[in-house]
């Protein structure tokens, strides 16, 4: 992540437009021998994700999707590129073969990095 050069300064359309504010964690994953990259969403992907996974209505907040892990990993894993890791539609059906134990895992940093917690749907229920 980029870091201020000047944090008493004021920030521009054009510094805004190229900071590299997606945090990246590494994450070891011996089960498939090696690591993987876990990147943060956008905020567009995010509102996105919020929208295809939880039922923001009606008082509260209510996970609508079964394979919200398997979901969440697909969307945030890259490859050392930053790419994502996987097609549009491929990463949920691969991941949910997989060991609970290790997409549990990388969900965890993913919902951790990606400030996806109760108080956030919270937030995101009330705009």
């Amino acid at each position: 992540m980029t870091q201020p050069t000047n944090p008493n300064s004021y920030v521009s359309v054009n510094s805004i437009r190229v900071a590299d504010d997606l945090e990246i964690r590494e994450v070891d994953v011996p089960e498939w021998g090696g690591k993987v990259r876990i990147r943060q969403m956008t905020a567009d992907k995010m509102t996105e994700f919020y929208e295809d996974n939880f039922d923001l209505t009606a008082g509260g907040a209510t996970l609508t999707d079964r394979r919200f892990m398997t979901k969440l990993v697909a969307q945030t894993l890259v490859d050392e590129n930053d790419a994502p890791f996987f097609g549009d539609d491929d990463g949920p059906a691969i991941l949910s073969d997989k060991s609970f134990a290790v997409i549990s895992r990388l969900a965890n940093v993913a919902i951790e990095i990606n400030r996806l917690d109760e108080e956030t749907v919270a937030v995101a229920k009330k705009d």
